[in-house]
């Protein structure tokens, strides 16, 4: 069946006004506002779905042990803060401390689920949201010289699904100890590729939110793969490698 064609116009700018003399004047536009900044709050940006930057100070684990979680009859505490996101009024003196600005990883969406989703996380080395505010208090004493620092792998782009026809960058942040024993791949499976292949080289410098490899679609047959970052720690994977898949078209 042949649809009539239609034209849908939209406006850039703000629409013309007529005056008293019937010309038509154009109001400037008028500037997008951004949010202000609730000082008493933390700064949270998200870089892709479910994955959020915010400057993240380190608790001396003495002082985090001491935090107390209010929660309800039968619902599961939440372990012991490793973290806590430093409100914006506190930025500088964080930072003159060792606060870093770091990803994580989302809590569900379910209050409930959310001390289950943080165990999980902990117990696979996953970064997950801190669940408290740092106060004055709980900035004394802290820094990064307790524990190890946790590790983070996320592919922003290219995105699941994504169709690719050409040179990719991949663009994406891995964050984990600078001690000489880790290091970071991209490998590929899929098409004529029957077992994951490394593409590009390794890598030992953790990347935030930049370019961590370059994909060469050219040399890729057409059809389906899956690409995935792993942080590599002796003989295995410092975590559960992150997967995304896509497609090669010519």
């Amino acid at each position: 069946m042949d649809c009539p064609r239609r034209n849908e116009w939209l406006l850039d700018s703000p629409a013309a006004i007529p005056d008293a003399e019937g010309n038509l004047y154009y109001p400037p536009m008028q500037p997008v506002q951004e949010p202000p900044i609730d000082p008493n709050q933390p700064v949270l940006q998200e870089i892709s779905p479910s994955v959020y930057r915010v400057l993240a100070f380190r608790l001396n684990p003495n002082v985090a042990s001491m935090i107390q979680f209010q929660t309800q009859p039968g619902q599961q505490v939440p372990p012991t803060p490793i973290y806590c996101q430093v409100p914006a009024s506190l930025d500088a003196n964080a930072r003159s401390m060792g606060a870093q600005d770091q990803l994580f990883i989302a809590p569900p969406p379910v209050p409930e689920d959310a001390a289950a989703a943080e165990q999980y996380a902990r117990d696979h080395n996953l970064a997950f949201l801190p669940t408290v505010a740092c106060s004055a208090e709980l900035l004394q004493g802290g820094g990064q010289q307790y524990g190890p620092t946790v590790a983070t792998a996320v592919i922003i782009s290219p995105a699941p699904g994504q169709v690719l026809t050409q040179e990719t960058p991949i663009i994406g942040t891995v964050q984990f100890p600078n001690d000489g024993n880790h290091f970071y791949k991209l490998e590929v499976m899929g098409g004529p590729l029957a077992s994951w292949t490394t593409i590009g080289t390794t890598h030992t410098e953790s990347v935030v939110n930049g370019q961590i490899e370059n994909l060469y679609v050219p040399g890729l047959a057409p059809g389906d793969y899956r690409l995935r970052l792993v942080i590599v720690q002796g003989d295995g994977f410092l975590q559960a490698p992150y997967e995304v898949p896509f497609s090669v078209q010519r």
